[in-house]
């Protein structure tokens, strides 16, 4: 399954240690990250207002157990693709890069993403 490191999406998250050398502080990082175990919550800042722009849940489906703890929406994660069809509807958009589906729902402002038809990243963000 993927990992969606941010950092090798070109986003730049950092630790409190880091943000504490910064010379700016925290306005030097707009995207933020929480790991804990199998699962990560990420949040994303616009960079011109600093309000949050993205948050999203992210887990490792390999060593994650408790799914409740990453649901949106009435989606949790390790939903199957059809689950989250059922729940949703047909997505607005969606396509494959590799082996990650993207599913988008404009109406409820979010992604899900897919590996092997299980959700491992559910994503609330303004979808156009």
């Amino acid at each position: 399954f993927p990992s969606h490191d941010k950092r090798s999406m070109g986003q730049l998250f950092a630790s409190k240690s880091e943000i504490e050398k910064s010379k700016n502080g925290v306005e030097d990082f707009y995207d933020w990250q929480f790991n804990r175990g199998a699962e990560r919550v990420d949040i994303g800042f616009d960079k011109a207002t600093l309000r949050v722009n993205s948050i999203g849940c992210y887990v490792d489906v390999s060593s994650f157990v408790n799914s409740g703890t990453c649901a949106v929406n009435n989606i949790q994660a390790l939903d199957s693709e059809e689950l989250v069809i059922k729940k949703l509807g047909t997505p607005s958009s969606s396509d494959i890069n590799d082996s990650t589906k993207t599913m988008r729902y404009a109406k409820y402002n979010m992604e899900v993403l897919l590996s092997r038809k299980v959700a491992y990243y559910i994503i609330v963000r303004e979808i156009k």
